[in-house]
């Protein structure tokens, strides 16, 4: 490591005597605490594992404090150097480290890292790393969740009566600056919290100080809006209309059941799908909900529509005469009156030709075909307005569903 004739100088006679092995308060048989600050200054999201329930970061965690076997007076410098930047182990370091995480890289080696050491003694050391960390996840709300990861830091040995660890900054880091606390393209850093903890719980009256960092992660949710989402009220929403419209434009209704089982299976396939990523919980999230009531609406559409074709088939084959009560219900307009009476319209033939036995019986099927067809487009009146007033039914079924779940993210 390249070095200015000052900058050696002052190597050269801080470090003349120094043991980077042994803790500076023992050395100086003080007693007197070490005080170490630190400070998150990179944060960047890697990646979210909702499976494992884990995050991945990189991380530069900035640690500081004043070791007092290191001074110097720069005044007796003839470059006044104040500062100097030597190898990491090359000075004593305390054994802080985040132990919640349970994988640690470091992209520099041990080797190859520097510290800062000023003239007053004070030691500034940054380590960048990626770390894996669990955090428990809450998707009831997926995909509109927002989530919250823990890490704590801390020493491994020391207890507080040798190194004091404290926050640079609390309650809360300063994460404005996007180039140093960056998320990714699913998730946003909201918020940084910041809190000095005291672990008493290993006995023996010893005392361990902590930091706690709570990292609070928002997922963007319009990705998910437009793949998952809008396809499926777009399906669920022609699913209704084909199956509550007539198929040809003579009105008679056909079976449409393959319609709505194909919207089924295409639902399964977007339940299924995201399913697949995320963990396995006794709830199940929003958006799982949503797919699953859109399922449940095209598949009673899909039974309604089955039972009215029966209905209807039922209804103009066996000849069923229309119920007073139905009839004023759904058939109110002048052609609805008419083809209620159209069955009178043809009238017995008058005379005493040879012929009247033969005309009486063509008139009198010519009359019984003439009320077949008026009493089938009686039922296929009554089953047009039905189809009309279930779609109604339906389609704000699908629009109350689908307001439901964006009032739901809030």
């Amino acid at each position: 490591m390249g070095v200015k004739a000052g900058e050696y100088t002052v190597f050269s006679r801080a470090f003349k005597a120094y043991n980077n092995e042994i803790m500076p308060g023992i050395v100086n048989a003080s007693g007197n605490k070490i005080t170490v600050t630190t400070h998150i200054q990179r944060l960047q999201l890697l990646d979210v594992e909702e499976v494992e329930q884990s995050v991945k970061f990189f991380i530069d965690v900035r640690l500081s404090w004043t070791d007092p076997t290191i001074r110097w007076d720069p005044a007796l410098d003839t470059q006044k150097t104040s500062s100097i930047k030597v190898p990491e182990d090359t000075v004593w370091s305390p054994d802080i480290t985040i132990f919640s995480a349970v994988s640690k890289t470091f992209p520099i080696p041990s080797s190859r890292r520097v510290v800062r050491v000023n003239s007053d003694g004070g030691v500034v050391k940054s380590t960048a790393q990626i770390i894996l960390n669990p955090c428990p996840l809450n998707v009831n709300k997926f995909p509109f969740d927002s989530q919250e990861c823990l890490f704590r830091i801390g020493p491994w040995a020391y207890d507080n009566s040798e190194v004091a660890l404290r926050p640079f900054l609390a309650p809360k880091l300063n994460i404005s600056d996007e180039e140093y606390f960056r998320g990714n393209s699913e998730w946003k850093i909201v918020s940084i919290e910041v809190e000095a903890y005291a672990d008493d719980s290993y006995g023996k009256g010893q005392v361990y100080d902590e930091v706690h960092y709570t990292i609070k992660l928002k997922r963007a949710w319009p990705h998910y809006f437009w793949v998952l989402i809008l396809p499926t009220f777009i399906c669920a929403t022609l699913c209704i209309f084909g199956l509550f419209m007539p198929s040809e434009s003579s009105g008679y209704r056909f079976e449409k059941v393959s319609l709505g089982v194909m919207t089924l299976v295409s639902m399964s396939m977007v339940l299924e799908t995201f399913s697949a990523t995320m963990p396995k919980s006794s709830t199940l999230p929003l958006l799982g909900i949503y797919v699953l009531a859109e399922e449940l609406v095209c598949a009673c559409a899909t039974l309604v529509t089955v039972t009215l074709s029966l209905l209807h088939e039922r209804a103009t084959t066996r000849r069923w005469m229309v119920p007073k009560g139905l009839a004023k219900m759904l058939l109110w307009h002048s052609y609805d009156t008419h083809i209620r009476t159209r069955a009178t319209s043809i009238q017995p033939m008058k005379g005493g030709s040879v012929l009247s036995p033969h005309l009486s019986r063509v008139s009198s099927y010519l009359r019984e075909l003439e009320s077949d067809d008026a009493l089938a487009a009686q039922w296929m009146r009554i089953f047009d307005r039905l189809d009309i007033i279930g779609m109604t039914i339906f389609q704000v079924i699908n629009i109350i569903i689908n307001l439901a779940i964006l009032v739901g993210r809030s």
